[in-house]
């Protein structure tokens, strides 16, 4: 039995529709979470947290719960054999280096943002307390679903609050659900993943797919992402950034609801 925290959000709702191929599975949120308290399962996939990375340094005690007290609580009410906790790439401190970025890396808590502090925060309570576990920390993504960030404000005309030159990995959340698949099956554990797409593609590229103009704030960052994933590229088949955002675009640019 596996229960999905946070079974309907982005990466949660794909996640259960994959997990489900492989196991009975129990999707929770916040309108059944009480209900499940206290039930025990295999494997509990933690999606649920909070990915509005502003909140931490505008609001950081409420961005503390929702990010990590909420993780610790996780544990304690869903008893699990295995816990899969899903992390970000933000924990690093210098995302365009892809030495800096291997998973081994020893990362300075000084230098790390305060969404990204919270996060690895979480991982540690997670790898202390928990005999067993899996840490995914994601990067950018597109699927189903989609409703924030630069290639979303792209298709529906918005201003980029990041500069059009700006770089990132974006990996389908239907591999995402596919990775977390076969690392359960192939019963991994105790292990970090970079779970991020192969090279990188410009918002400047991505309007020209979408045959748009790329305006921007006057303020806006050049930001480069380039996680390393030499460590997940080695057991799973990972796709191209640029491939996997010109088939979203295909699909939901043209409007046909088609899942991806």
């Amino acid at each position: 039995m596996i229960f999905i925290l946070g079974a309907k959000g982005f990466v949660g709702a794909t996640v259960l529709a994959e997990l489900s191929k492989f196991d009975e599975c129990v999707g929770i949120d916040i309108d059944n979470y009480d209900e499940h308290i206290g039930e025990k399962c295999d494997v509990l996939v933690n999606v649920n947290g909070n990915s509005k990375k502003f909140l931490a340094a505008e609001q950081p005690a409420l961005e503390f719960d929702l990010s990590v007290r909420s993780v610790v609580r996780s544990i304690y009410d869903f008893p699990a054999k295995k816990y899969v906790y899903i992390s970000t790439v933000d924990v690093y401190t210098d995302f365009s280096d892809k030495k800096s970025t291997a998973e081994t890396v020893e990362i300075d808590n000084a230098k790390q943002s305060p969404y990204g502090f919270h996060k690895w925060l979480s991982e540690q309570y997670v790898k202390k307390v928990c005999d067993k576990w899996i840490i995914t920390r994601l990067g950018g993504m597109v699927g189903t679903g989609l409703k924030k960030g630069p290639v979303y404000d792209l298709m529906n005309g918005e201003k980029l609050w990041v500069h059009p030159d700006s770089r990132y990995q974006y990996i389908p959340t239907k591999t995402v659900g596919a990775v977390i698949r076969y690392l359960l099956e192939n019963n991994v554990e105790n292990e970090v993943f970079n779970v991020c797409a192969r090279g990188t593609v410009s918002l400047k590229e991505v309007a020209e797919m979408l045959d748009v103009d790329a305006e921007y704030n006057s303020s806006a960052e050049q930001q480069h992402y380039e996680i390393n994933n030499e460590k997940l590229c080695k057991i799973f088949d990972v796709p191209e950034t640029e491939n996997a955002v010109s088939e979203y675009l295909i699909i939901n640019n043209m409007g046909s609801g088609t899942d991806n």
